[in-house]
Parts: C-alpha cells; sequence; structure tokens
C-alpha cells in the first residue's frame, strides 16, 4: 500500500520541476558559452628550425601542440598559450609546411581569438623554440 501523502508527490513534483528548470537553464548557458568561445582554426605556414639554428634534432612530422607566442605579444600581455598544430602535409626537405592551429583551450573565455588574423607571426616553442609561422587565412 502507498503511504505517501499529497504534500510529499507534489514537493517531489516540484522538485523534479526545478531540477528540469535548471538543467534548461544550464543548457541554455552552455550554448551561449559555445556561441562566444567558438574553435578558431587558422591555417598557417611553418618553417621548423633545424638543430643548427637552435631548432630540434629531429623533424615533427605528426600532430602535436606546444607554447604559442605571437610576435605582436612577445611581453605575454594574453598570457601564454599552448596550440595545438594538425599538420596538411609533412615537412618538405627545406622544413616549410603547412597547418590548422588552434588554441589547445579554444573553449575558455579568456582565450586570446583575436590574435589569430591573417598576416600574424608567431614561435612554437618547447624548452627552445622549435618553429616559426605565420597565419594565412582563418578556416570558415
Amino acid at each position: 500500500m502507498n503511504t505517501r501523502t499529497l504534500s510529499e508527490t507534489s514537493a517531489k513534483t516540484n522538485r523534479n520541476n526545478k531540477d528540469y528548470k535548471d538543467y534548461k537553464d544550464t543548457d541554455k548557458i552552455l550554448k551561449i558559452r559555445k556561441w562566444y568561445s567558438v574553435k578558431k582554426i587558422a591555417v598557417v605556414s611553418l618553417y621548423f628550425l633545424s638543430e643548427e639554428e637552435g631548432g630540434q634534432k629531429r623533424l615533427i612530422t605528426g600532430d602535436f601542440s606546444t607554447p604559442i607566442v605571437f610576435d605582436s605579444d612577445k611581453d605575454l600581455k594574453y598570457g601564454l598559450w599552448s596550440a595545438v598544430v594538425e599538420l596538411r602535409i609533412k615537412p618538405n626537405e627545406y622544413r616549410n609546411t603547412k597547418a590548422d592551429l588552434y588554441f589547445l583551450c579554444h573553449d575558455s573565455s579568456e582565450v586570446p581569438n583575436h590574435l589569430l588574423e591573417p598576416g600574424n607571426s608567431f614561435s612554437l616553442r618547447t624548452n627552445k623554440l622549435i618553429a616559426k609561422g605565420k597565419i594565412e587565412y582563418i578556416k570558415d
């Protein structure tokens, strides 16, 4: 036999409706946040420094992520961010290649997407400079 009172049933229903309302509000906030933090992807040309130039001994031939420093923000006013580099083709004999580049934490509200603009130059670093690049255009 069910011994719940009408008030207990109403309280449970109200809690469920409140939870659903909170869920809907959270979903709306996430959609708005996603709209503000769209992953901006830049197509870049890269040159990997040789070991003689202070770069790495082995040439990188796969996708990777590493800190990026923009020539227009050498004092790191906008912080030090990591970039994801997805090579479109393997580097040629002159160590040049094309790649897609975006910020690792692209969904952060603080990501400096304004630095990803055509013509901006940058360097990729580990414990030393490994590559220099320039943004060619932004993907749609």
